[in-house]
């Protein structure tokens, strides 16, 4: 009699689902399918949805692995990348603006050195000059 079985075993940051087919009665493993069935793994680097840290995402799917760094959308905007384990343990993404004072570089929020100097300050619309 074989009973499929899922396993879900978390480790830190990341969820991995297992699909295999059990013979009940033996509890021997007769296959094992999670190249087919899109089995994620997700890790990122910077714990979350953080902008004030540079982090990379890593998905692997079966045998691929893809690697997303977070990114400066503009002067004051962060595109950030985080796991999104309500979406299959997929890779999620946000774009968020710095704060005041801030601006981006590198893929995070850094405190802007220019702000304060010869009427120069920082906004989410970039920077101003008075």
């Amino acid at each position: 009699m074989d009973k499929n079985v899922a396993v879900f075993l978390v480790i830190g940051m990341a969820i991995i689902i297992a699909f295999s087919t059990i013979d009940v009665l033996t509890g021997e493993v007769a296959s094992t399918n999670n190249a087919n069935r899109g089995v994620h793994t997700c890790s990122d680097s910077d714990g979350g949805i953080d902008i004030y840290e540079f982090g990379t995402v890593e998905v692997e799917i079966g045998n691929s692995l893809k690697a997303y760094p977070d990114r400066c959308d503009g002067p004051t905007r962060v595109f950030e990348n985080y796991c999104n384990y309500y979406k299959g343990n997929d890779r999620g993404f946000t774009e968020e603006w710095c704060d005041d004072g801030y601006v981006c570089d590198a893929g995070e929020c850094i405190i802007d050195t220019l702000a304060g100097q010869a009427g120069i300050t920082t906004s989410r619309y970039g920077l101003i000059v008075s």
